[in-house]
């Protein structure tokens, strides 16, 4: 079945059930209410089913015009040659490794892509030298991104998906309601990440720039953990998923690390140089394909889930 025929059959089951569920509790209604009506009980219900109807219909309507714009828009987004987008080893979002539970949002977007007739190419690098070779030109764009991390590019305005990152100490008592919290701890970061708003922005404050531990590189989330393992820093901050499975794909044993507080979810984008060919059609063709409710089940299905 294509994406187009799912979407509508999607789309139309659910606004059947809707509509029948509607006609039957109306009717119920006015079955046992009838005397108190004006009108007869037919003239009523014939008023009914047209009023839902219409409704029905523009919703219907709806559904088709965002069909036609999708495939608009997919008509003028083909590309000839493959896009170069940079990604970071963020597994198991973003990764090379071919295990079942990795990679996910890698083949999640070469799937979308597909659709809209571009391939992709994807390249990995360490997070800086991506976003780096990204706003100069040198790749087509970042797979996933946050805004703050590459504001020069075009970004999606609809999200891949969603990350939180928690903070995780070896101190039992240690909390995390707020940032003032980390003024009395060492803090572990990667360089030039970003996190979730609150704590992208502890951490662009000069006067917290002491009490940070900054890696760069290669295995960056498995250094940090053992850096809070060993003591060299107090606190680190990571992606829920990323930290369960860096440690489980580097045998690290975390049984002492504790979750010690999360920020809210957080948004993340596809973003796109503006020197890319047809790049403004791309992202707005994006937008409405990362909406489609298969590819939306498409992602549920793929996604790994939390131990």
């Amino acid at each position: 079945m294509s994406v187009h025929t799912a979407f509508i059959d999607c789309k139309r089951e659910n606004l059947t059930s809707t509509f029948e569920q509607s006609l039957t509790g109306m009717a119920a209604f006015f079955t046992k209410r009838e005397r108190h009506f004006a009108e007869p009980l037919p003239t009523l219900r014939n008023k009914l089913y047209f009023h839902l109807a219409v409704k029905q219909k523009a919703l219907m309507v709806r559904t088709l015009l965002n069909l036609w714009l999708f495939t608009i828009l997919v008509s003028v987004t083909t590309h000839a040659d493959p896009l170069k987008l940079a990604t970071t080893e963020w597994c198991p979002y973003t990764c090379f490794e071919q295990s079942e539970q990795d990679n996910f949002i890698g083949r999640y977007l070469t799937h979308v892509f597909k659709q809209l007739g571009i391939e992709l190419s994807l390249v990995s690098y360490p997070w800086a030298r991506s976003v780096n070779l990204a706003e100069n030109g040198a790749v087509d764009g970042l797979l996933t991104a946050v805004k703050a991390e590459a504001p020069s590019l075009l970004f999606t305005s609809t999200p891949i998906a969603y990350y939180q990152v928690c903070l995780y100490t070896l101190d039992p008592t240690w909390t995390y309601t707020t940032p003032d919290d980390l003024k009395s701890k060492k803090l572990g970061i990667i360089r030039n990440y970003g996190y979730a708003q609150e704590i992208d922005n502890y951490i662009a404050d000069p006067e917290n720039q002491k009490r940070l531990e900054v890696v760069s590189g290669e295995r960056a989330t498995a250094r940090l953990v053992q850096m809070l393992i060993s003591d060299r820093t107090e606190v680190i901050v990571e992606d829920r998923l990323v930290l369960s499975r860096e440690a489980q794909k580097h045998n690290i044993d975390i049984s002492l690390v504790r979750n010690a507080g999360c920020t809210k979810a957080e948004p993340y984008y596809v973003a796109i140089h503006p020197s890319v060919e047809s790049a403004a059609q791309t992202i707005a063709a994006l937008n409405v394909a990362l909406r489609l409710p298969a590819n939306l089940d498409y992602l549920v299905e793929i996604s790994p889930k939390l131990k």
